[in-house]
């Protein structure tokens, strides 16, 4: 039978695709800065973060199909055997049976190193998702000049942000101006400069900071030669973004509970036999000890590589901004796990 020119479904395909690979292959719209070679470097890029989209409005490809709350979508994933996983706590607000699991195992843990590595292994990695846009000048790399993408910031990356938007001051004065309130307006926006320098074996992002040079401030994202918001060049920008629910990894509760099932050797039920609560091994069984010790020797390139344990010991002294970028996310959620469990 010859070629027959059927009706694709992109939409579909794309979810296939994604679940297939499981994070194999890469977005081409998602911006991931390049890891930094040489401790004393430093890699710059400008960017304007852009606003949420409503559901109705033009996107990348389409329309919205809903609307976000904030300009950014929290995002997480549980890292198993080198493969991500999508948390349905963090990315559904619903339960998440390794989130479950990992309460649990924390549960009455004092050990600080066991603590870590329960949480270095079964706490999700979290990021922050926005839609960002690249002014086509010499500052930015010529491959991503003019484009619009994605960009998972990390920790460190929020807060920055965050501080911003707790800013009520009305921008300092002439000779020190100040980046306040709703950066990513695009009629009175702030350039954004990500600075990623070498810190251990990760890049670190704690430089960055907003550009407030007099001519960038508080300006229109784009402007005519007259100094005027260019109202059609912002508009075809907006109808450039991309939908940042598409970010998450898509995992059912069936998946995620059948890897927790694994972990503790729980056997698969049958359709026959009665469904009994999951079985969860105590802080002090040796399934429990047999876990943590298969976190500490696990050394996943995906996942977070800097030694926790040392982490931990510097969270009592020191403020999150201080600590590895790369591990900054999961050592403030398992700190905020140990809290609640405390609670």
């Amino acid at each position: 039978m010859g070629w027959k020119d059927n009706s694709y479904n992109i939409d579909a395909i794309r979810k296939a695709v994604k679940s297939s690979s499981r994070g194999g292959s890469i977005d081409p719209n998602e911006f991931r800065p390049e890891k930094v070679a040489d401790a004393g470097v430093t890699n710059k890029y400008r960017f304007f973060i852009l606003p949420n989209i409503e559901e109705g409005e033009k996107i990348q490809g389409g329309t919205m199909p809903e609307s976000m709350d904030a300009f950014f979508l929290r995002t997480g994933s549980h890292w198993i055997d080198s493969r991500p996983y999508g948390c349905l706590r963090v990315n559904k607000s619903e339960e998440c049976p390794i989130c479950d699991y990992g309460f649990d195992m924390m549960d009455g843990v004092e050990d600080k190193e066991t603590r870590s590595a329960i949480a270095k292994k079964l706490m999700p990695n979290e990021g922050y998702v926005v839609n960002i846009y690249f002014p086509d000048i010499k500052a930015n790399p010529e491959k991503v000049r003019g484009k619009v993408m994605w960009y998972r910031a990390p920790y460190t990356v929020m807060k920055i942000w965050e501080r911003i938007l707790d800013n009520e001051d009305d921008g300092g004065d002439e000779t020190e101006p100040q980046a306040f309130g709703i950066f990513y307006n695009p009629m009175e926006s702030f350039l954004f400069q990500l600075e990623a320098q070498l810190q251990g074996m990760n890049n670190s992002y704690q430089t960055s900071k907003f550009i407030t040079a007099p001519q960038l401030f508080a300006k229109p994202m784009v402007q005519t030669s007259g100094g005027e918001a260019d109202m059609d060049a912002i508009g075809a920008i907006m109808d450039k973004r991309h939908n940042l629910f598409d970010s998450h990894i898509d995992t059912t509760l069936e998946e995620l509970g059948a890897i927790v099932d694994k972990m503790t050797g729980k056997e698969p039920e049958t359709k026959d036999e009665p469904k009994d609560e999951p079985s969860r091994p105590s802080a002090d069984s040796a399934e429990a000890k047999s876990a943590a010790d298969n976190a500490l020797k696990s050394k996943d390139d995906n996942v977070i590589d800097d030694d926790l344990t040392e982490l931990f010991n510097q969270v009592d002294d020191a403020s999150a901004d201080v600590v590895a970028e790369d591990s900054e996310d999961l050592v403030a959620e398992a700190d905020s796990i140990l809290d609640q469990l405390e609670d």
